[in-house]
């Protein structure tokens, strides 16, 4: 990595800070893997993960730590990220400290606290950006102890999409691939949500457009589509891992190309599997997509080539996302990740690749510091000229505090 000196002082500044805070001894995917929880709604009011936290939900992205009172409430929630990004070939804007966002949201219970069926509304929006978050209504007909093949929850408004894995980073390749990052490509549209099983799970979704935000704009009436995604999650010790797939696809206007996507995904608990003697977890998602290139890569921001950008549209793309984490300690996380992305199958000598390494530490309740550092590949001889920064050899600190 082509990093300066000062560059290099100030990351390892990051990592004194790291170990000296991890001597003390966000619902993720894998915090659900390692106390195997297949519902979303243990931690979050979506059934479909992600967004506005319960008070449940709070106390266990506290890791250990004491909670205030502000915070043990299901009525408001609050969370800011920034960061400090740091890419190999350095511009003025794409480079150093910025905020990410600053998310207020609320929830409150439209129905009687009593009743076991329930109507309740969660909205958030991101002050920062000054662009709409989660917001809908949410149906739930009958509570977490029970299990049906009928849906469980309806929700109406906007919602994080059930695909694939969710995880916020949102720079991770088979997210980008598929229009599905956390941060940006939420949909607005109907979900039913249902457990039949204590250890299966489904959503189906459908949505208005693509990662529509849910107004008014010319043409939106033409546009829909669908999203589907089925989880299966083991509770034996000799099988503990977690399994789905997911679907979406879009009908755009007339004359365009209708484009749809599919993900396989996996994780599996070496702490379950060793009864606590090795506290790791591998997470695994493999995504492939058809005529999405054009607004994917418009949005990644690669490829930058014109010929080859043009090249690509019509293709069919495939993308790997793995990680590997390692709780050093329940507030400290080691964590390796693998990158790849395809825009066209046929050809993997064209891939762009990123391996990733670095650290996560819960220095408060909800609230964590991550430094990783990337190392990039581009097969592509014209894009290694002058890459995207999302493409490129990198080095960033990650803030986010929550209550």
């Amino acid at each position: 990595m082509n990093f300066t000196v000062r560059s290099q002082g100030f990351y390892a500044f990051f990592v004194s800070i790291f170990l000296l805070l991890s001597q003390n001894v966000e619902a993720r995917p894998e915090f659900a893997l390692r106390h195997n929880l297949n519902r979303c709604t243990s931690c979050h009011f979506s059934p479909a993960g992600g967004g506005l936290k319960t008070t449940t939900g709070k106390l266990y992205g506290a890791h250990g730590f004491k909670i205030s009172k502000y915070a043990s409430q299901d009525f408001v929630s609050a969370e800011m990220r920034m960061a400090h990004y740091n890419p190999s070939n350095r511009k003025s804007d794409r480079s150093g400290l910025f905020m990410m966002s600053g998310i207020v949201g609320g929830s409150i219970a439209i129905t009687p606290e009593e009743e076991n069926t329930e109507v309740r509304a969660v909205i958030s929006h991101d002050i920062y950006n000054s662009s709409a978050w989660d917001s809908y209504l949410r149906w739930r007909f009958f509570d977490d102890t029970e299990t049906s093949w009928a849906p469980q929850y309806i929700l109406v408004g906007r919602f994080h999409a059930p695909f694939g894995l969710l995880t916020d980073e949102h720079r991770t390749y088979t997210k980008l691939q598929t229009l599905s990052n956390y941060n940006l490509k939420l949909e607005a549209g109907a979900m039913l949500s249902g457990q039949p099983f204590e250890a299966f799970h489904y959503d189906l979704a459908v949505v208005n457009g693509e990662a529509s935000n849910a107004a008014l704009a010319p043409g939106n009436a033409e546009l829909w589509g669908g999203v589907s995604n089925f989880r299966f999650s083991s509770s034996s010790r000799w099988f503990p891992v977690t399994v789905g797939m997911s679907y979406k696809f879009h009908d755009r206007l007339e004359g365009q190309k209708n484009p749809w996507a599919g993900a396989l995904y996996g994780m599996f608990s070496l702490e379950r599997f060793t009864q606590g003697r090795i506290k790791a977890d591998v997470i695994f998602e493999y995504a492939n997509a058809k005529n999405f290139n054009d607004k994917a890569s418009t949005s990644a921001g690669f490829p930058v080539d014109a010929t080859y950008k043009a090249n690509i549209l019509d293709a069919e793309s495939e993308g790997i996302y793995s990680q590997v984490n390692f709780f050093l300690t329940e507030k400290l996380i080691l964590q390796v990740k693998y990158d790849r992305w395809l825009f066209n199958k046929d050809f993997p000598a064209d891939a762009f690749e990123k391996l990733g390494y670095g650290l996560k530490h819960y220095f408060e309740a909800n609230s964590l510091i991550m430094l990783r550092f990337e190392s990039s590949r581009i097969g592509r001889p014209e894009e290694q000229v002058a890459p995207h920064h999302r493409a490129d050899d990198a080095a960033w600190v990650y803030m986010q505090v929550g209550i």
